[in-house]
């Protein structure tokens, strides 16, 4: 009798915590090599970074020149880059940092990163961006992700309207009162006329 109780207690424990969303398993984005066909910044060291929108940039601290090959062992200290905790897609870019003559970002390309990109068996997405650069990614379990594509379009138009109706209320409410008030006025003024001119 208790053995059993135990186990119950045990499994509907586990069946709580799983249930959590920060429980879920994050399928884990890594750097697996780069090729720059050319940096933007003229003079210097450029500073390349890898940023997906709302989250913090990776800087990838080797990859310092143009026409190199770089490959990595996915277990750097700035891996990984990004992860997926859903299917939903997320715009990624590449970007360089320019240091001379004063500091600002350029950007190599931005795109929609999915799981589904993740094709093949182990997991590898390859990027090719024409003559800016190619790059191969990791995520294993992202084959596996059912994907939600990105877009915050739908969002932005959503809230453009719900402004909009709600300017509109408010509009025709103040129009009303003041042409309620200004019917007051006239009635209040009619009847003191008309009480006046009695004699």
């Amino acid at each position: 009798m208790f053995n059993r109780l135990s186990a119950c207690n045990f499994f509907l424990i586990c069946l709580l915590l799983s249930s959590f969303p920060g429980n879920v398993a994050a399928a884990v984005v890594t750097l697996h090599n780069i090729y720059l066909y050319d940096t933007l910044d003229l003079i210097g060291d450029p500073t390349v970074y890898f940023k997906c929108k709302g989250e913090n940039k990776t800087v990838l601290p080797d990859v310092k020149q143009a026409g190199v090959l770089y490959t990595f062992t996915r277990k750097e200290s700035w891996q990984p880059l990004t992860n997926f905790s859903s299917g939903k897609c997320k715009r990624c870019g590449l970007y360089e940092k320019d240091n001379f003559p004063w500091p600002s970002s350029d950007v190599f390309y931005e795109w929609n990163l999915c799981p589904p990109s993740f094709k093949s068996p182990d997991g590898l997405y390859f990027f090719v961006r024409e003559r800016r650069f190619f790059a191969t990614f990791s995520c294993p379990p992202c084959p596996h992700l059912d994907a939600v594509p990105y877009d915050d379009g739908p969002e932005l138009r959503r809230l453009r309207v719900e402004v909009g109706i709600g300017l509109l209320i408010i509009i025709v409410v103040v129009i009303s009162v003041i042409v309620r008030f200004k019917i007051r006025e006239k009635k209040k003024g009619g009847s003191n006329e008309t009480r006046s001119s009695e004699p």
